[in-house]
């Protein structure tokens, strides 16, 4: 069977060209109502690797958070609306619901947890608004998280409920021979970060996927779609996560699968549905493990910008002369259209000489030249107004010869 799935444009790339780097956050979100948070994540991971910043443990552990929150409330959704009326033969939850209603409610009430965590870290449960490059745009207090405790310690008593429920539904034999890829972390089962990892050894870090994968347009779709180099097809997705790190499971986590009938290693499609409430349990316990680990009455942001570098330095050096000594740290380079590092960014600067601890003082050409114009309207007036006033004409003159310099050299630098 060949299934030609339809995959809407994603219209979101060309939207970037052009936008400033502390803006795909904010974008990308939109590629997904459901799961915005791991657009939000690949977003400001790869600028952040890219400027040579690492945000930190406590940005990073709310992040993780962040992620719990949209693993549990997009599980929920997709065990409780999606996938369980087809196991029990309705046509979907509100038909599930009339005769399965506290059942179907545990399931509303699970995805509103989720959301609630989505609400305080990311200020909204849709299209999250509190992620930015480098952190947040305000913290959590210590009061908002650990008022989650509670919410969530019911969501995971209301998890084992659902991983004990859908264990009892009946599964077709249907292992399937998979090449699973997933991200895999050396300490903890992977949600935002790690390195690349597939079935058959695949380990590599994200900057070389263009070197294993490759992306196509194809007819029946206006989605590029993803293939192994050697053109062969791979799984993504819960059952491509536990299946390579079920040893990075707590063992809470691993007790519980194997209650349900799962093994380390899951083929069957159809069980996704456990692996999904596996992993809805395991988003519990890791939300009330960072929640309780938050040592810091506020957590913000670290700053984090791209360096331009210009092509000739003070003392005579070069910009490859720059390069070389920032080695290492160097990541992203922004080179000026011209020769002459005064038009960068379209803005000029008033320079400090060498050895000077001053600032330098930015200086914008628009700005300046409104500037001496007003200055020249204004002495064109006093002039014309008052050219009989003998004491008045000197400073009309000198109020014109400082309004034109000045706008001189607003427009030519």
């Amino acid at each position: 069977v060949d299934v030609e799935t339809y995959g809407p444009p994603r219209i979101v790339a060309a939207v970037l060209r052009g936008r400033g780097y502390a803006e795909p956050p904010d974008i990308t979100a939109r590629v997904c109502g459901s799961f915005p948070v791991a657009y939000q994540m690949s977003a400001c991971a790869a600028i952040e690797d890219a400027c040579g910043v690492d945000a930190g443990d406590a940005v990073w552990d709310l992040r993780r958070l962040l992620y719990c929150g949209e693993w549990i409330q997009s599980h929920a959704l997709h065990i409780y609306l999606l996938h369980a009326p087809d196991f029990l033969g309705y046509d979907g939850a509100v038909e599930m619901a009339a005769d399965h209603r506290e059942v179907v409610q545990r399931g509303l009430r699970l995805k509103k947890t989720g959301n609630d965590i989505m609400e305080v870290i990311g200020g909204r449960a849709i299209h999250p608004i509190n992620v930015r490059v480098g952190g947040f745009y305000r913290a959590p207090s210590r009061r908002e998280l650990t008022d989650l405790v509670p919410r969530v310690e019911q969501a995971r008593d209301a998890a084992l409920e659902t991983l004990r429920w859908v264990a009892g539904f009946d599964y077709p034999n249907f292992e399937q021979d998979y090449e699973f890829v997933a991200l895999r972390d050396p300490d903890r089962y992977a949600i935002e970060d790690g390195r690349l990892v597939s079935g058959s050894g695949l380990d590599i870090g994200p900057g070389s996927y263009e070197e294993h994968f490759t992306e196509s347009q194809v007819e029946h779709s206006t989605a590029l779609h993803s293939r192994l180099r050697d053109g062969g097809t791979y799984f993504l997705g819960p059952m491509a996560r536990y299946s390579l790190n079920f040893d990075r499971l707590p063992q809470v986590a691993r007790e519980v699968a194997s209650e349900a009938g799962l093994g380390p290693v899951c083929t069957n499609p159809y069980q996704s549905i456990i692996v999904r409430s596996v992993e809805m349990v395991f988003a519990c316990d890791e939300a009330l493990r960072i929640i309780r680990g938050v040592n810091s009455p506020n957590i913000g942001f670290v700053f984090v910008a791209c360096h331009a570098f210009h092509m000739r330095g003070t003392m005579g050096s070069t910009m490859g002369d720059i390069m070389r000594a920032a080695g290492d740290k160097l990541r992203l380079v922004h080179v000026a259209d011209t020769m002459d590092h005064h038009a960068s960014h379209g803005l000029r600067y008033i320079t400090n000489p060498p050895g000077n601890t001053a600032r330098a003082v930015p200086r914008h050409p628009v700005i300046t030249a409104a500037v001496g114009l007003l200055l020249v309207l204004t002495a064109l007036s006093l002039f014309v107004f008052m050219a009989f006033t003998l004491v008045l004409i000197p400073v009309s003159v000198l109020g014109l010869t400082a309004g034109i310099a000045v706008t001189a050299l607003g427009i030519l630098g």
